[in-house]
């Protein structure tokens, strides 16, 4: 049963497209993600649901070349067939739910992410059956859901996930102003399960400084217990790189002044360690 303020998922599929068996599960996959990457990072939750598949008798080319809006025909005429479906329109102004719209046809326009949904066309169905799926793929889908919660494109810093042009998930972050800004906007009050902080809390005093001289840190869990690594970003807060089981390794770039937190499975504090600049290898034993 759908949830009121939840964000439904469709996967439009035109007559004439050709698509892998595991794509409407990878879908999934990408979505889910998403939710725990924006719930784990920035304390931000948001309610999802299945996805929902919409066969159209429509080809690819009509997807393509029908309506007057340029380069977002192929979003735009599979949202509005969406938005068909589900019996509402486009200028509803008080939408039950937020609408993230797959659609297995090319076009010249990428994700588009305005307040009720987000759009997207074959170039993300078929990056969510790449090995990228986690990485390019996630990032994308995070950076629209940003924009129907109200965040704009802004900064110049690749690593910032509302950057213009942004893609890649992995050594990201969401701003603290960003954050603060989800979390204040009435618009979002219904949209969001919880505000509440990230654990652990006493992260609050760290945070890297800059990122100029790059190095690597190797991780070797020999306790026997799971272990967390989270970066803690240029903003102090959390974000989750490695989940290791007992005799785990986790190899990663990063650089000098930034700080990495090893927590237990419930997120209690356990050590921090910063990088040198030979590369250095981490044996957790506790």
């Amino acid at each position: 049963m759908l949830e009121d303020y939840s964000y439904r998922v469709f996967w439009v599929i035109p007559s004439d497209a050709q698509h892998a068996a595991n794509t409407e599960k990878n879908i999934n996959k990408v979505i889910n993600r998403s939710r725990q990457w924006l719930k784990e990072t920035a304390g931000i939750e948001i309610r999802t649901n299945p996805v929902e598949l919409l066969q159209s008798k429509k080809s690819q080319s009509w997807f393509i070349e029908h309506g007057e809006d340029g380069k977002w025909n192929t979003i735009h005429n599979a949202v509005r067939l969406v938005f068909e479906e589900c019996g509402t329109h486009w200028g509803q102004q008080n939408h039950n739910y937020r609408y993230i719209v797959y659609v297995s046809a090319e076009g010249d326009g990428a994700a588009n992410g305005p307040p009720n949904f987000v759009g997207l066309g074959l170039m993300d169905v078929v990056g969510a059956n790449s090995p990228e799926w986690d990485e390019r793929w996630v990032g994308g889908m995070i950076h629209e859901i940003g924009h129907t919660l109200g965040l704009k494109h802004e900064g110049d810093d690749p690593k910032d996930v509302m950057r213009f042009g942004y893609t890649n998930i992995k050594n990201s972050y969401l701003s603290k102003s960003n954050i603060e800004k989800v979390k204040t906007n009435p618009n979002n009050s219904k949209w969001l399960v919880d505000c509440g902080e990230i654990a652990p809390k006493q992260r609050a005093k760290l945070y890297s400084i800059e990122s100029k001289t790059q190095t690597r840190i190797d991780f070797c869990n020999l306790s026997q217990q799971t272990r967390k690594l989270y970066w803690i970003d240029f903003d102090g807060y959390l974000v989750l790189y490695a989940t290791l089981k007992p005799h785990d390794r986790f190899s990663v770039k990063t650089f000098l002044t930034h700080p990495w937190l090893v927590t237990d499975e419930n997120d209690q504090p356990l050590d921090i360690h910063y990088p040198k600049l030979a590369e250095k290898t981490i044996e957790i034993a506790y």
